[in-house]
């Protein structure tokens, strides 16, 4: 029965996916260092209009009193187009040297969006907020800004598997209608999700292996080949569990069922083991799935700053076909913080298994998408190949959806067709976008 799950497909379906599956820019060889390498010139697709606007959150250029502790001995900038990193450490008389914010190469969608743009630059320890002071004030020059803030992410806490079929510890995927869902799609390997979190035990019983493909760690910014990604242990393995959740090894007899079936994994190491610090860039990660085949890319942390290069990497996935998904964040607040509040990413809230909002969860109807079971929600952990774990937060909302859209994507759904399946099925709110996701509805849509 597994193997008829996981092969028994037709032509026709496997051509739908992938006359869909992203080209040659997000196919593109790796570079020696691992990062984002730069693809063959082709022509750049239009930036599509958003499945729904949100109201613009405030830029912190300049801000210098945010309570966040700095970076001795550097600023970040971003300069305007026309201008030079060189120029202006001459013009402005700036200690330097620079280096790029993100990681090179760039390819036309990054100097599309200006993501080469962003430089890290030397200014003498103890002037960092003098100098952003004095630079921010001059927009023709920068239209970014500002210290090196040291902000702590706050991660957004009928198959034969035990925990679902047998023993209730995942009712959550009966009241969003996975099992009707199923019926219509298990999904296969050839659709690719991309979980940006603190790794994955990739030899964990149910991490499926034979379906996990290259990931990438943002710290050393080195690929990872299959099943030997590492989780760093953060919040007991939150990587581990958030993969689980989307994408782990469904029908096998072992732990638990993941909504995205028999979808691939993509593991992206960008959380620390102290479950707040990151990577630098928070748009390297997204750069690299976008370059590395992946269809869906799921986020489940939450930052307060604003982050232009983030929301142009999450645009730039959106361009290309990827369905950018992440979680609201569990302050009982509105607005939320980033990436749901950009554009071009369908943004998640957290509700009991009835569809009543949990009490911690983020929310408005401007910026939160739909909404999905988050509390108690069982998924891997870290320990041991045979280690499971529960939490609850809208860290584990949002890789429910995530795994949606992969089945949806694996009868042909673009991602606005998939945005649209999911909220014009899903049971209305009041403190959402769309409402509580339908699965069975979604799928069948």
């Amino acid at each position: 029965m597994r193997s008829h799950f996981r092969r028994a497909f037709s032509l026709i379906t496997i051509a739908l996916l992938l006359s869909l599956v992203p080209g040659p820019r997000q196919a593109a060889a790796l570079s020696t260092a691992g990062g984002p390498a730069a693809p063959a010139p082709s022509t750049l697709l239009p930036i599509p209009p958003p499945p729904h606007q949100k109201p613009q959150r405030p830029n912190v250029s300049g801000r210098i009193d945010l309570p966040f502790p700095i970076e001795d001995g550097s600023i970040r900038v971003h300069v305007q187009p026309g201008r030079t990193i060189e120029q202006l450490i001459a013009k402005w008389g700036l200690l330097g040297p620079a280096t790029h914010w993100n990681t090179p190469p760039f390819d036309e969608y990054d100097v599309r969006s200006g993501l080469d743009r962003s430089f890290k630059v030397r200014v003498p320890v103890g002037t960092e907020r003098t100098w952003t002071t004095k630079l921010a004030a001059q927009p023709a020059d920068f239209d970014y800004v500002g210290p090196l803030w040291r902000e702590p992410v706050k991660a957004a806490f009928y198959p034969n598997d035990p925990k679902f079929c047998c023993s209730h510890q995942q009712d959550n995927l009966i009241a969003i209608g996975m099992p009707v869902a199923w019926d219509r799609t298990v999904s296969f390997s050839g659709v690719v999700v991309a979980v940006i979190d603190s790794g994955l035990r990739g030899s964990h019983e149910d991490a499926g292996c034979w379906k996990q493909t290259t990931g990438y760690d943002a710290f050393t910014q080195t690929t990872v080949a299959p099943c030997a990604m590492t989780d760093t242990g953060a919040y007991g393995g939150h990587g581990s569990q958030v993969t689980s959740i989307a994408v782990g090894d469904t029908n096998n007899g072992l732990g638990v069922a993941g909504t995205g079936f028999n979808s691939a994994i993509k593991p992206i190491k960008f959380i620390a083991s102290d479950g707040v610090t990151t990577g630098p860039s928070r748009a390297d990660p997204i750069r690299w799935a976008r370059l590395n085949g992946a269809h869906v890319i799921n986020m489940s942390y939450e930052f307060s700053l604003y982050d232009n290069d983030e929301r142009l990497a999450i645009q730039d996935a959106w361009t290309v076909g990827i369905t950018p998904v992440t979680a609201a964040g569990n302050e009982n607040a509105s607005p939320p913080g980033y990436p749901c509040a950009w554009l071009y990413i369908i943004c998640v809230g957290g509700t009991d298994n009835a569809g009543n909002k949990w009490s911690q969860s983020n929310y408005g109807s401007s910026w939160v998408d739909v909404a999905a079971p988050a509390i108690n929600i069982y998924g891997m952990g870290s320990g041991s190949n045979s280690n499971y774990i529960f939490g609850s937060g809208t860290s584990y909302a949002a890789p429910q959806v995530a795994g949606i859209m992969a089945l949806l994507r694996s009868i042909g759904k673009t991602n606005n067709d998939q945005w649209l399946a999911l909220c014009n099925t899903a049971f209305a709110n009041s403190w959402t976008l769309c409402g509580f996701v339908n699965a069975g509805a979604a799928l069948n849509y």
